[in-house]
């Protein structure tokens, strides 16, 4: 009972400093930032699972994203959780550790504006058998503001898992 007391207390936190959002001009705003994943819905068997990742700012100021364990640095780590049958599909890419991010680790996104990134999911996971597939992507992102480049906060990302169905 009390680890699951510790991890509400954690997502308590975590869900105030999210809400506090980054400054923006002295005025407490929230950041808004909303992903969505993208990919034809039905493939035949051997065909390339290939996913686009959106990121959009609808906020007024840029802001910066690590790429680090992201879609936007390719598929280095263990970054989309895939569903077959009730069971994760096992991660066979390369594992990938990193020092601390330099300033070419962060790539800007203008107000009101989107990041678009595209991966084989083949590379890393063995879509092999015919069926249904569910793909969300795992992480939580690193992002500051264009104008404060020492201070960065983590912030889960909510995009929406995708089902595809892959056909003989």
């Amino acid at each position: 009972m009390q680890t699951k007391e510790f991890l509400v207390l954690v997502l308590v936190c975590q869900s105030s400093i999210y809400a506090g959002g980054l400054r923006n001009d002295n005025k407490n705003k929230m950041t808004d930032i909303t992903c969505e994943l993208i990919t034809t819905k039905t493939l035949v068997l051997g065909q390339s699972v290939k996913i686009e990742t959106i990121l959009s700012n609808n906020t007024i100021e840029d802001i910066q994203l690590l790429q680090y364990y992201t879609p936007y640095e390719g598929i280095l780590g263990d970054i989309f959780s895939i569903q077959y049958k009730d069971s994760e599909l096992s991660y066979q890419g390369p594992l990938v550790k990193r020092g601390p991010p330099t300033d070419a680790d962060w790539l800007n996104i203008e107000p009101n504006s989107h990041l678009a990134s595209h991966v084989d999911l083949n590379l890393a996971w063995d879509f092999n058998q015919p069926g249904w597939y569910e793909i969300k992507l795992r992480n939580s992102i690193n992002i500051r503001q264009h104008n404060d480049m020492a201070e960065s906060i983590i912030i889960p990302l909510d995009c929406p898992s995708i089902l595809i169905e892959i056909v003989r």
